[in-house]
């Protein structure tokens, strides 16, 4: 029988991940807090800025009960998160049973320039540089052991 596979993206914000996402989610279910957040800002019609500081708690139950869904039914899953150090990455990985074959994704960290020229392209999600910055700089390296396949970009 073939295991259900869970695929963690590692990286900071503007690093790639919803690019490297929009072309390889056939067949896996996403696990975002973006989604969610995104979700409930039009829902209740504010800003995504303004969802994120009131509704993220919120918006992480709906995630997290997806994916409690998701492993009882066994199916593939993408982690689209930062997932930058092992102790969040442990967080995502305590969901899972021992049926997954895991997988990680570890994005490149980017220079202040090249975050600055992506936060330009996407201005109704605006991030402060100074986020961006301490999330890369939390980067904790990927245990290879604890995964199939580890794939560096």
């Amino acid at each position: 029988m073939v295991k259900p596979v869970a695929i963690l993206l590692i990286g900071h914000q503007y690093s790639g991940k919803s690019t490297w996402l929009a072309d390889r989610k056939d067949g896996y279910e996403i696990y975002s807090l973006d989604n969610e957040v995104h979700a409930l800002a039009k829902e209740r019609d504010v800003s995504y800025a303004e969802a994120w500081k009131s509704l993220v708690k919120e918006a992480n139950k709906i995630a997290d009960a997806k994916l409690v869904e998701w492993v009882v039914e066994k199916r593939n899953i993408i982690f689209d998160r930062t997932n930058m150090t092992e102790k969040s990455r442990d967080r995502v990985l305590r969901f899972l049973t021992r049926d997954y074959e895991k997988e990680a994704i570890v994005f490149p960290l980017l220079d202040d320039a090249t975050i600055e020229f992506r936060m330009k392209m996407r201005p109704t999600q605006y991030i402060p540089l100074k986020v961006v910055q301490e999330f890369r700089d939390r980067y904790e390296p990927v245990n290879d052991n604890d995964y199939r396949k580890v794939h560096y970009l």
